[in-house]
């Protein structure tokens, strides 16, 4: 394999992505066993280091492209005159005018048939923004295979599939993570107006209702915090998987425990104040003064954003409010 080092030009224009301007000459695809120059340009916000991450898309098919599509290609660093240029940017800006585009695509590039012509340099365009390192590496593979002719219905489906289920190593694992923690974080936010009910009944002294109430809350949340650590056991399976990389670990769990710390807090407010409504004299206000202190680190809490989680398990793009967490098989990427 060829050993390169691909340059970076910050926030460098790029050619207009596209299947624009082919024509056919031969039968001979124009990158077949040729050494190809690329230039990478990063005009995005990504923490990661997209240069490796270039690096390992090429490298990928240096490998496989003779399997997948039909003959041998290298790659080479080049920032003068580029044959390729990989541009990583936080939007899918410049992917307006191929086929199949929609405001969720997350990169684009013209597929280049056997005798094709194309304008040099050739531009595979990829979203980067806070996406996780393996989802950005896989979106700029499933771009320079466009370049080398293949399109989504071709093997690797991995790699070139337009399937999120194809696509997205362990997916069903992901959404049930997604989906259990957003249905804790949903019927737990059901729970607190049983919490408040309970906290008013306390407050008007209205003990043995008080009682009940925090105490139907308490079990409530409890169970939540059960299930939360059911969905945590999966994370450390998505983990341990192979070839799993496009999941940010690091945050989801910081996420996790945001969200179980809360839980935990609410429970043990709501067990504090059961107690303290069940007791009397000095008892009472012991655990008045426990329900308390529950309170303060409750409201010091920070709440999370559920799309948060599903940007660390891979699952959306960090920059489109509007876009499903959960994609539609029938989602187009160009």
């Amino acid at each position: 394999m060829r050993r390169r080092t691909l340059l970076t030009a910050i926030g460098a224009g790029a050619a207009t992505a596209g299947c624009l301007g082919l024509a056919p000459t031969s039968s001979e695809h124009p990158l077949a066993g040729e050494t190809q120059s690329v230039q990478v340009r990063a005009d995005s916000t990504s923490p990661h280091d997209l240069d490796a991450l270039a690096e390992a898309a090429l490298s990928f098919w240096e490998e496989h492209s003779e399997q997948y599509a039909g003959f041998p290609v290298e790659f080479e660093g080049n920032n003068d005159e580029p044959d390729i240029v990989i541009a990583y940017s936080d939007s899918p800006a410049g992917c307006e005018n191929v086929p199949n585009y929609s405001s969720q695509v997350l990169g684009c590039a013209p597929v280049l048939d056997g005798g094709s012509v194309q304008r040099r340099p050739i531009t595979a365009r990829v979203v980067a923004a806070s996406r996780p390192p393996g989802a950005i590496r896989v979106t700029t593979q499933h771009e320079i295979g466009h370049i080398l002719g293949l399109r989504h219905n071709d093997a690797p489906a991995n790699v070139m599939s337009n399937r999120p289920a194809d696509r997205i190593p362990e997916y069903a694992r992901r959404v049930d993570v997604w989906e259990t923690v957003r249905d804790i974080h949903d019927r737990a936010s059901e729970a607190t107006p049983i919490l408040n009910y309970g906290i008013g009944l306390y407050n008007d002294g209205e003990y043995e209702a008080a009682a009940l109430a925090l105490e139907i809350a308490a079990t409530d949340l409890q169970a939540f915090v059960t299930r939360l650590d059911a969905a945590s056991e999966e994370i450390d399976i998505l983990e341990a998987t192979v070839d799993v990389e496009t999941v940010a670990f690091e945050t989801l769990r910081e996420l996790f425990d945001r969200l179980r710390r809360r839980l935990v807090v609410a429970v043990g407010l709501a067990t504090a104040l059961a107690a303290s409504a069940r007791a009397d004299g000095q008892t009472r206000q012991s655990e008045l003064d426990s329900a308390i202190e529950y309170t303060e680190t409750f409201n010091s809490t920070e709440v999370i954003q559920l799309r948060d989680v599903a940007v660390a398990l891979g699952l959306v793009r960090a920059f489109d409010a509007e876009q499903p967490v959960i994609e539609s098989p029938e989602t187009p990427t160009a």
